[in-house]
């Protein structure tokens, strides 16, 4: 609780599903034959901060759910889905 005017008011807590968002990122990656970079992907969701993506998108390429390969110019990473 924080104090507001001299009188207790409850705290706003926000509560995030980031299975939803593992989701979300993993729907829409294998959705696209070209795959995707996280450039991409920050525009995508652009209510969600670029570090909570990227977090997301490395859990998937760790657990198997996504392969990466180098762009034709080595500049970045494009992620494709593992169908």
């Amino acid at each position: 609780m924080r104090r507001e005017n001299m009188a207790f008011v409850p705290e706003r807590v926000q509560h995030h599903k980031p299975d939803g968002l593992k989701e979300q990122v993993f729907n829409w990656i294998s959705k696209r034959d070209d795959g995707a970079v996280l450039g991409e992907a920050y525009k995508k969701f652009p209510q969600t901060a670029q570090r909570t993506v990227r977090g997301v998108v490395c859990e998937l390429k760790n657990s198997g759910v996504l392969k990466m390969k180098p762009c034709r110019c080595h500049g970045a990473t494009i992620y494709y889905s593992m169908k």
